[in-house]
């Protein structure tokens, strides 16, 4: 073996050593946080009652009130851990579960993508280490019961094998993995834009049975669940966000804070190895540009989360590899190139023991479920109802999802909304409304304190590892 081959060979062996440790990190992760029987973030409880209403053959999208309140998403990541649900019981299990698979499957898609444009495995195994390092930069979301592990790894499968499509068949099959992404996040329709233009221009054949696969699948869908919800689905899952004002300070701190400063090591070697990306750099530059698009869009909503960070994470990682491949030629481009690598991981690691839930945590869980089960009539849990659903309680709207509706410009809505929480507190419906302080108060009447007064809370909730660090403090009792 000639020095260069060793030198070669020894920077792989470093690189990919590197990335499977990562991937072990986050699996590990993972896999202690399964099982947990309290939220890891504060929004899994109204999640896990979507599923709940599934199971019960009970619409997702009927008028909102003080019973329930939809998430502002479409139903797939509902309907599939539902499915998941019928085996395994009904618990944050099948949710998580669903992301925790998709997510491996998304390091699958990537890494096996960036093999097949290099023609070696070990780009395409560093590329899956490095996204799996960015699970907590992307808010340490890739296994929680949450869409967006699995609206990534239908996008990105479908826009990867649309690149590659050469016949309409194959077309279609993208274009079917990007309409069942469109039903589980609408950014999906956004991201696809540009591969879909690039097609109809280039492939006309696989552009047509792309986009007209896409747009039959997820618009079909949609417009059955608009006309048997009597228009509150499209209310849900597109008013809703439309009436929302945007976030000024992600027009910029998206591109600097939120890319550059976590990924300046990969988008040196993207910057550095661009004129070696080849003829596919076209399609290529089509996906990253939807997913980075998309991404950008939903970081401008106001209230959006970290993981709406990591279809771009996807986007600059892929393209990194396959140029960090083209580039690494002469054993002294491999030495700079693993040594970028070590860089970026480095940039992206993580302590794992604030991400896991602790023996504290579930002993707060189990306090607080107790005292609620100690209140002999209903409770309204503000933002966690699966607490008092735990406790053998009616399951109610979430204070996230209520808040969303009450803070758009439709007044309808709001009106039938605010009408039914404030009717269930001026009629007392509930011995007990529990608070996340301040935010919870926004959802309820401002005459609150005439009909219920402030007792000291017998327990405090656990405390999510991500998201907002939100928990219910604040106990309010019926004045009798």
């Amino acid at each position: 073996m000639t020095r260069s081959a060793r030198v070669r060979l020894g920077a792989g062996v470093v690189v990919t050593s590197a990335a499977a440790i990562a991937i072990g990190l986050y699996v590990g992760v993972a896999l202690r946080r399964l099982g947990h029987p309290y939220e890891l973030e504060w929004l899994e409880g109204g999640a896990l009652e979507h599923v709940r209403r599934v199971l019960h053959r009970q619409t997702l999208y009927p008028p909102p009130s003080v019973e329930f309140v939809s998430y502002t998403y479409p139903p797939l990541y509902f309907w599939v851990s539902a499915a998941v649900a019928k085996v395994t019981g009904l618990s944050f299990l099948p949710l998580r579960l669903v992301s925790l698979v998709s997510s491996l499957a998304t390091m699958g898609v990537v890494g096996r993508a960036v093999r097949v444009e290099t023609g070696r495995w070990w780009p395409g195994a560093v590329v899956a280490g490095i996204f799996a390092a960015a699970f907590r930069a992307t808010g340490a979301w890739y296994d929680i019961a949450r869409v967006d592990s699995l609206f990534v790894v239908l996008l990105v499968a479908g826009l990867l094998a649309a690149v590659r499509a050469a016949s309409w068949r194959a077309g279609l099959i993208a274009g079917v993995l990007v309409g069942l992404a469109a039903l589980t996040k609408q950014t999906a329709a956004l991201a696809a834009v540009p591969v879909g233009v690039y097609l109809l221009v280039r492939r006309p054949r696989v552009g047509v049975a792309f986009v007209g696969s896409a747009f039959a699948l997820a618009g079909g869908v949609s417009l059955g669940l608009n006309i048997s919800s009597h228009g509150w689905y499209r209310f849900s899952v597109v008013d809703v966000l439309v009436g929302h004002p945007v976030e000024r300070s992600a027009i910029v701190g998206f591109w600097g804070k939120d890319l550059a400063a976590h990924l300046w090591p990969s988008l040196l070697v993207l910057a550095v190895g661009a004129r070696r990306l080849g003829p596919r750099w076209a399609p290529h530059l089509c996906v990253a540009g939807g997913l980075v698009g998309a991404a950008w869009v939903s970081r401008l909503h106001t209230g959006g989360y970290d993981n709406v960070l990591i279809p771009a994470f996807v986007a600059v990682l892929v393209l990194a590899g396959i140029a960090g491949a083209r580039l690494a030629e002469s054993p002294r481009a491999c030495v700079a190139l693993a040594a970028l690598v070590l860089v970026q991981l480095a940039l992206l690691a993580y302590s794992p023991r604030p991400q896991i839930p602790t023996a504290r945590d579930r002993a707060a869980g189990r306090a607080l479920v107790a005292a609620l089960r100690a209140v002999p009539g209903d409770v309204l849990v503000m933002s966690h109802p699966y607490y008092g659903v735990l406790a053998g309680k009616a399951p109610h709207a979430q204070a996230g999802a209520a808040i969303d509706v009450l803070r758009t410009h439709q007044r309808r809505p709001r009106r039938l909304l605010s009408a039914s929480i404030a009717g269930a507190v001026r009629s007392q419906r509930f011995d007990v409304i529990v608070f996340d302080p301040p935010e919870d108060y926004r959802a309820v009447p401002r005459d609150l304190q005439r009909y219920y007064e402030r007792i000291p809370a017998p327990a405090l909730g656990p405390a999510p590892v991500t998201g907002i660090r939100r928990r219910p403090t604040q106990w309010w009792r019926r004045r009798r």
